[in-house]
């Protein structure tokens, strides 16, 4: 038995370190630098027709000398695309709809509760940020990077 938990406990650590290398590595690919000029970033909460509930983040663009093509942002733990508003603004949006209770059915036969649904689980994002705070992935050559932006105002 002995001999089973070494070779098992070596893979278990392996794994671990591999996992937080991973998380640290994430982490040190955000630039403070940015390719490009921007303005205030600010975001807006609203509710549709539908009571559905909408994050707007938008990312003013003063100057754009190298013609950087933003792709997704990363804020309050959710991640999206990017959109061209126009020239001067670029804006993500989120929908943040509320889960709808399902009734889920509980019974000691398994073959009653065969027509449950699988809870959806959301995509961890891979940067841990602050709530004034987001990230913004962009392409530079081929290369996709990252940076970061502080003090996100709410309107």
């Amino acid at each position: 038995m002995k001999i089973l938990k070494q070779p098992l406990f070596k893979v278990v650590m392996l794994t671990v370190m591999i996992f937080f290398l991973n998380c640290k590595s994430a982490q040190n690919n955000v630039d403070r630098s940015m390719p490009l000029e921007i303005g205030q970033v600010y975001y807006t909460n609203t509710i549709d027709d539908n009571q559905a509930s909408n994050l707007d983040i938008y990312i003013p663009i003063i100057s754009n000398p190298n013609q950087t093509q933003l792709l997704q942002v990363f804020f309050h733990g959710k991640q999206t695309n990017l959109v061209i508003s126009n020239d001067n603004l670029i804006v993500g949006h989120f929908n943040l709809e509320v889960p709808k209770k399902s009734d889920i059915i509980m019974s000691s036969d398994p073959y009653a509760e065969y027509g449950n649904q699988v809870p959806k689980l959301q995509k961890p994002t891979p940067f841990i940020l602050k709530d004034n705070a987001c990230v913004i992935s962009y392409k530079d050559g081929g290369v996709v990077k990252y940076f970061k932006i502080d003090n996100i105002i709410k309107k």
